[in-house]
């Protein structure tokens, strides 16, 4: 089962910030939209190695994608009630249940990919208009 059937809420929450920036933006690009997140990527993966996450130095749309993505994660990790970080003593990580964080961090990559790829194939605007369809 793929991320899309598992997450389809967080995924359409982060692609959902991304148009709406889009929208508003008129000189926005598929580049504003990558930085923001591998910036989120960045935070991501750094909780989920244990470590203190970095709040990136990102200037514009990338910024404000990049608050935005995170204020609507974090309000969605309030709501569910999983503040804890994943107990890894003495359980196989194939059989533990994924971390809120862990899951985002994979959803933003999966976003990341989708966004690089539609870049290669349709220009500097081809995941903005892609998702601009959908969303």
């Amino acid at each position: 089962m793929g991320l899309e059937s598992r997450y389809p809420d967080i995924l359409q929450n982060i692609e959902s910030i991304i148009a709406s920036n889009d929208r508003q933006e008129a000189d926005m690009r598929d580049l504003h939209a990558i930085k923001a997140l591998e910036a989120l990527e960045e935070y991501f993966r750094k909780i989920v190695a244990g470590k203190a996450p970095a709040l990136g130095e990102l200037e514009g749309p990338e910024q404000k994608i990049f608050a935005e993505v995170l204020a609507v994660l974090s309000l969605r990790s309030e709501i569910s009630g999983d503040a804890s970080p994943p107990s890894r003593r003495g359980f196989s990580r194939a059989l533990r249940e994924p971390s809120q964080e862990e899951i985002y961090l994979a959803c933003i990559r999966k976003i990341l990919n989708s966004s690089k790829h539609w870049t290669r194939q349709k220009g500097e605007r081809g995941y903005l208009d892609f998702i601009g369809r959908f969303v």
